[in-house]
């Protein structure tokens, strides 16, 4: 008995500590909900990555990301209803700002789409190429996150690099 109320005093202030986290972006029945990645995955993320957070809507706001994988792994987190989900990048389609250009390198103005899956969900990053940094090896990206459910779908504006 004594275990049965430890169990449920635990399960009640999780509950609890849940419902105090707010979601990033929802969807207006807030029956899809996105949310910043816990610390535990955020730092899966440290070195070569890519990460995404919404776009900042004033200069110097504070952003989380809400959408990461280390480069060369095709495991993706994300944080969607609640539960941290791991979604496989299945897809890379890249579109240079100019057709006829080899693509050597990453230039502002390419287009690049991300396509991640798993079971529940599937979520399309498409980004803009908006700063490139040769000295510390890393591309900026604007775009669009969509996150699709069986039933919803999820649109928000995104801003992110990937690099090392």
């Amino acid at each position: 008995m004594r275990y049965a109320l430890i169990a449920i005093t635990l399960l009640a202030v999780a509950l609890d500590c849940a419902a105090d986290e707010k979601p990033t972006a929802s969807t207006p029945d807030k029956m899809l909900r996105i949310y910043a990645l816990p610390k535990q995955v955020e730092d899966r993320l440290d070195g070569c990555s890519c990460s995404f957070s919404l776009r900042k809507v004033k200069k110097n706001s504070a952003s989380s990301e809400i959408i990461g994988w280390r480069l060369g792994d095709d495991t993706t987190y994300m944080q969607i209803n609640g539960m941290t989900e791991e979604l496989k990048l299945v897809q890379t389609i890249d579109q240079p700002k100019h057709q006829n250009k080899a693509k050597e390198r990453d230039t502002v103005g390419d287009r690049t789409k991300f396509i991640l899956k798993n079971n529940s969900w599937k979520v399309t990053v498409g980004c803009v190429v908006n700063s490139t940094c040769d000295d510390c090896e890393s591309i900026g990206y604007t775009g669009q996150l969509v996150v699709k459910g069986k039933e919803r779908a999820l649109r928000v504006p995104i801003e992110g690099a990937c690099g090392c």
